[in-house]
């Protein structure tokens, strides 16, 4: 007896206790308010400095989802960045939560410069008549290069049965530096187009008349439903002749007629959008798609403030790894984009991709960046429209490096190549700049059955691939 007592003992001193929280009641119609009074409640508990809180939801016969609702700023998203503790077993626990979310230009979970919460079972829906820009963001917002934030290093977050669905204007889910997170038990994350996003392609150029001539770099383009689309913009006999799109944007519909100022005192440019797209999945080492270090749900992706983190800069992005599950993108939305990773493993990983490819390599020289680096890809890839592609290697740099590179696909059915090269956004539309590819250490086990090309481009640029010896 004496012995038990003494084992029930250690266990009470070892094991942190949980805040007893009552069950997160929803309304369904809008429950800001509520979900957050619930969240800052853990993260200002006494609880939370020593051991896990718990944030869970109503599982009775009458429960309703959780509805967040926008649009941004006057219908603020849920704010989960008050969480920065690690170790002595402090952590945030969501568990057996269902979100809806609608509003223009909302983030419907902002959980930025968090670290150890634990997302279990919760589903995130994002509505298609009203979609929102992102899910469930995670990540740095300043990653240790600002004395002012002191964060070094983010996120050590966990999701178990973890399910996004729905439409998002920019991404289901956006992780921008995040370290050491895992996705796990058959999570889901999905986004099935919408009908406003970032710009991939332009068309019915104008050139107008009496500008100046030469080229003009990141010029931003402007009028249309959507924000922050720059273009380097070439004038010749005072009309622009090619627009070149440097940065994407967010927000913007198909048929939106975009001009520019500053080039000169000429008039009548302009530029339609040709057509949009979105994401499934974010992983963004070098914060290419520029995140704004504002407080509560302000951290949102407006592109107009950088913060403590420069655009396009590698700060860590390290050992996310999915375990199973899938991740789905429909309509205009492309499956995976990667940027700046190093050591990411996809494990069993089923990704379907409407149209396109399964996962875009992104690679335009950031600063300090280790390019994309060991990354193990153990991957069902499933493109069901033709021409596409397993991978696409897209950005500015013209010899992308994919040292490492492990990719596996038991039963491939994309059409027409493992690898392609993306074509850019532009008018006229310019030649991949990519000229050479290296992979050292790279190694390819695809389903012998029917597959495609190992390449579709030019040859010259996949020297680098061509010793692994595998065709056709």
């Amino acid at each position: 007896m004496k012995i038990w007592l003494c084992i029930l003992a250690l266990l009470a001193f070892a094991a942190p206790a949980r805040a007893a929280t009552a069950p997160l009641v929803c309304g369904g119609v809008n429950d800001n308010a509520a979900i957050q009074a619930a969240i800052d409640a853990a993260s200002s508990s006494a609880t939370y400095a020593v051991g896990p809180v718990r944030v869970a939801g109503d599982l009775s016969a009458t429960a309703k989802p959780c509805a967040i609702v926008g649009p941004m700023p006057t219908g603020d998203g849920i704010d989960l960045t008050g969480f920065p503790r690690f170790g002595n077993g402090s952590r945030v626990i969501l568990a057996d939560l269902v979100f809806t979310c609608r509003g223009a230009g909302m983030i419907c979970l902002d959980a930025l410069a968090s670290k150890n919460v634990a997302f279990e079972d919760v589903t995130l829906i994002g509505d298609a008549s009203d979609p929102p820009m992102i899910g469930l963001q995670e990540g740095n917002w300043a990653p240790g290069t600002n004395p002012a934030f002191p964060i070094v290093a983010c996120c050590v977050n966990s999701h178990r049965g973890l399910q996004i669905w729905g439409s998002f204007t920019f991404a289901a889910a956006n992780l921008v530096g995040a370290e050491s997170t895992s996705f796990d038990d058959g999570s889901i994350v999905a986004n099935v187009g919408a009908g406003r996003g970032i710009i991939t392609g332009l068309a019915n150029l104008v050139g107008g008349a009496g500008y100046a001539n030469g080229t003009f770099r990141n010029v931003p383009l402007i009028q249309g439903s959507g924000w922050w689309a720059n273009a380097d913009i070439t004038v010749s006999g005072g009309a622009v002749t090619s627009v070149n799109v440097t940065r994407q944007g967010r927000e913007f519909a198909v048929g939106d007629v975009l001009t520019a100022s500053g080039l000169g005192p000429g008039a009548g440019f302009s530029v339609a959008v040709a057509s949009i797209g979105q994401f499934a999945l974010v992983l963004d080492g070098q914060n290419h798609w520029g995140v704004n270090t504002g407080t509560r749900s302000q951290t949102i992706f407006d592109g107009l403030n950088a913060g403590s983190w420069p655009l396009d800069s590698y700060a860590t992005f390290t050992e996310v790894n999915l375990n199973g599950g899938s991740i789905r993108g429909f309509g205009t939305a492309t499956p995976v984009w990667l940027a700046s990773l190093l050591g990411a493993e996809f494990h069993r990983v089923y990704i379907a991709a409407q149209h396109g490819q399964c996962l875009t390599l992104f690679d335009n020289n950031a600063t300090n960046t280790p390019h994309n680096v060991a990354l193990r890809l153990n991957v069902e890839c499933e493109v069901w429209t033709a021409p596409s592609a397993e991978i696409l290697l897209s950005g500015s740099n013209p010899a992308p490096a994919l040292d490492g590179l492990a990719l596996e696909d038991h039963a491939s059915t994309v059409a027409t190549a493992i690898f392609a090269l993306d074509p850019g956004v532009a008018i006229p539309p310019r030649p991949s700049p990519i000229t050479a590819l290296s992979a050292p250490g790279a190694t390819l086990a695809v389903h012998p059955a029917g597959n495609p090309a190992l390449y579709a481009g030019p040859a010259s640029a996949f020297a680098g691939l061509a010793a692994l010896g595998w065709r056709k």
